[in-house]
């Protein structure tokens, strides 16, 4: 009933509005004064780590505007992904990630480097990075999305893609946004932006950003919603044992934002902070839905950079960035011992920081050929997370309040006892050096490469990271470019010292873990007209020494012995198991996309097809959980001047390799999601919107930790922002 409601109040809204006044008629929407040729030349700054036309930037680039981010609705960095071709965005996959977003077959957000204003603000450790409700892009001047490896220029972990926030620079005296939402499931949220231009014309600029975020809210009824999984998991539990499991779920972030800067040097202080129910994930019915099941944890990063112009062809840029990650104290697993207990005592907790120091150089030496190179240096200091029965107390020494546990490998053998620390502090450095160059070879054709050799304390082997780049412009609507790359994903702390008894296995610590490899090979076609933009990558990729985190399961590269104890009297068998490198995949895919603009609309439509082959000990699988296809489509609708209307639609076709579908085996079936945002902006600072997220309230599931996992389902809410400018 309340869909019906919102589609009847949608229709009569367009009617209305799309029968005002004929002087109202958008002739020449502001938010359409760019066409599609220019956005294919807007500048870019992150692929090259220089300011260059996406047509020529060495990757395949997607860049959301502003007026992307005001028409579609998009309120969070996972809320882009969602929309991007190659990407998936599953929701509730894990507390810890939030949002699982492979890319192109790939799965892991340890594998994704995040960046705004080119600052890095991944946990320092190498962990999952975070995409949750903690990220709101209300500054965002536009996002730099660049698919592939990166690791030439930003080195470990920048396997799959770089994204980059860059925010708005202050223009005006002072600028106000205020903005404000509410809706289904007690959703809730409360933004503000305030920038300023310090000075005026006449003194060199400074100017000053800020943003402050905060949302709360409870998320979908999942008993009542998906009431076959919620009866034959957790249902059957409840019926055999003494525990009350209740769907509690809830999301809680917060993003703060802070920057000073001038024409040449700038600081900047980015926080996120998120709490959610850890019981999330697929793990059913391991992990108790529960209130006292949290996970919390924040980052914070800190950086500072500097431009000095040594003559009009030498640039030096100066960089240094400390980062923070805090698992908090009160973060919990919940899980039951027996058929009348659980367990609240294992806290979890972890914390990192880390120091980068950067130093680039820029050198055209004519008007062909210019160079890039850097040098830079890493200190880390990594707790990664571990358990601390009881609770931790962050003021006092970690690695003794999580104390040891016991195995032993002789069963009866007292004297065969093992001692594993459930905490380990990990300290290393990391050292790089880096060169690009930049070749007009002919006039349409431009050739970039590079390369970038790094020395980490973590593990011997020093990884060579080449970029290879031809760029072929036969006409100025049409451009080839073929990229080849290799980067590297360093082993993080937290998967080798990965610790931990959960009752059928004990996993132990592995500090011989090496690096894993990706080398890419594309090819992308790309066509710009005034009103038509096609665009098309093809690819083929290879990995190599994959890192394989055990979490519970235990695959043969990950076994190291069939059975321990935990008890000298040779009771409590378990498997003893560690994260190991092992196996390599091949994918190749394509994704197709293109944007259509006339007077009143504006399309755009991806379709994104990969094929994905692991190859472990001789046996080879699929696609772990991902579906092989995805399609989108959405368009922009102008009725009238201060009205735009956004629908969207994102298709999928059934998931690979869930065997395990705990009650899901409907809901796992080609699943989709169809979207509606509606801005109306009756003045120059007033907007008012309506946002809709699986309007259809289509039950469906993605890939979970251990299975599917049910995904969210209508969520519709409503807001004001307040724009204010002097």
């Amino acid at each position: 009933m309340k869909t019906k409601t919102f589609f009847t109040l949608l229709l009569a809204m367009t009617y209305y509005l799309s029968n005002a006044q004929e002087d109202t008629v958008l002739t020449a929407s502001k938010l359409f004064e760019l066409s599609l040729e220019q956005l294919m030349n807007i500048e870019i700054t992150t692929v090259s780590k220089k300011t260059e036309k996406v047509s020529e930037a060495p990757a395949t680039v997607f860049v959301i505007t502003q007026e992307d981010i005001m028409n579609r609705g998009y309120l969070y960095l996972k809320d882009v992904l969602r929309d991007l071709p190659g990407m998936e965005t599953i929701e509730n996959y894990f507390s810890e990630q939030g949002t699982l977003v492979p890319v192109r077959g790939v799965v892991g957000n340890n594998k994704i480097i995040v960046l705004v204003n080119g600052s890095r603000v991944n946990p320092p450790g190498g962990e999952e990075m975070m995409f949750r409700s903690d990220f709101n892009i209300l500054q965002a001047k536009q996002i730099e999305i660049i698919y592939g490896p990166g690791s030439v220029l930003y080195g470990q972990d920048a396997i799959s893609a770089v994204i980059n926030v860059i925010t708005e620079q202050p223009q005006e005296k002072i600028k106000v946004d205020v903005f404000s939402r509410g809706g289904m499931n007690n959703d809730k949220e409360l933004a503000i932006s305030i920038s300023s231009r310090l000075t005026d014309d006449a003194h060199p600029y400074i100017g000053l950003s800020s943003s402050f975020s905060y949302i709360n809210s409870d998320l979908s009824k999942i008993d009542k919603e998906y009431p076959k999984w919620w009866d034959s998991t957790y249902n059957k539990v409840i019926a055999k044992t003494k525990i009350r499991n209740t769907p509690y779920r809830f999301d809680t972030g917060f993003n703060g934002f802070l920057r000073v800067e001038s024409e040449n040097s700038s600081i900047q202080l980015w926080h996120r902070e998120s709490s959610r129910s850890s019981a999330e994930g697929g793990y059913t019915p391991v992990l108790q839905f529960v209130n006292e099941a949290i996970w919390h944890d924040r980052t914070t990063v800190v950086s500072g950079t500097n431009k000095f112009n040594v003559s009009d062809k030498v640039k030096l840029n100066a960089s240094i960035t400390y980062s923070r990650y805090e698992i908090a104290p009160e973060t919990r697993y919940v899980f039951p011992i027996n058929d009348s207990t659980i367990i609240l005592n294992a806290y979890k907790y972890g914390i990192g920081t880390g120091v980068r120091i950067e130093e680039q150089l820029d050198y055209e030496i004519s008007n062909k050929i210019s160079l890039t190179a850097g040098l830079l240096v890493g200190l880390y200091d990594i707790i990664p997370k571990a358990t601390v029965f009881g609770g931790a107390d962050p003021n006092k020494d970690i690695i003794s309040q999580a104390g040891i546990f016991n195995y032993y490998t002789i069963k009866g053998d007292p004297f065969s006892k093992v001692e594993l620390q459930n905490a380990t502090d990990v300290n290393y450095r990391n050292y790089g050096a880096y060169i690009e160059g930049r070749f007009q070879l002919l006039k349409n054709l431009k050739a970039i490469t590079g390369f970038r050799m790094d020395v980490d304390t973590r593990f011997t082997e020093s990884p060579f990271s080449p970029r290879l780049a031809l760029i072929y412009n036969p006409s100025e609507h049409f451009n080839i470019k073929y990229i080849f790359n290799k980067g590297y994903l360093a082993p993080a702390p937290y998967f080798s010292y990965n610790v931990f008894d959960n009752g059928e296995n004990i996993n132990t610590f592995n500090a011989s873990l090496q690096a894993e490899r990706v080398i890419s090979n594309e090819i992308n076609f790309n066509c710009q007209f005034k009103k038509l933009s096609l665009s098309s990558a093809f690819y083929y990729n290879t990995q190599q020494n994959l890192i394989e985190l055990d979490d519970g399961r235990v695959n043969p590269a990950n076994l190291v012995k069939d059975a321990v104890w935990v008890n000298p009297d040779g009771t409590g068998e378990r498997v003893l198991s560690q994260t190991a490198n092992s196996g390599n995949t091949i994918t190749y895919g394509t994704d197709l996309f293109g944007t259509y603009k006339t007077k009143y609309f504006s399309y755009w439509a991806s379709f994104s097809y990969v094929n994905y082959t692991v190859n472990q000990n001789n046996i080879k699988s699929g696609l772990s959980g991902i579906s092989p296809v995805n399609i989108r489509f959405g368009l922009t609708w102008f009725p009238v001047k201060m009205l735009s209307i956004t629908p969207s639609i994102i298709f999928r076709s059934t998931p690979d390799n869930i065997i395990t579908t705990f009650g899901l085996d409907e809901e796992i079936k080609n699943p989709y999601q169809l979207n509606l945002n509606i801005n109306y902006k009756p003045t120059k600072w007033l907007n008012i919107f309506i946002n809709g997220t699986n309007i259809t309230n289509h039950k469906y599931a993605l890939k979970g930790v251990i299975g599917p996992t049910p995904q969210e389902t209508i969520h519709v809410l409503a807001g004001l922002r307040f724009m204010f400018k002097k």
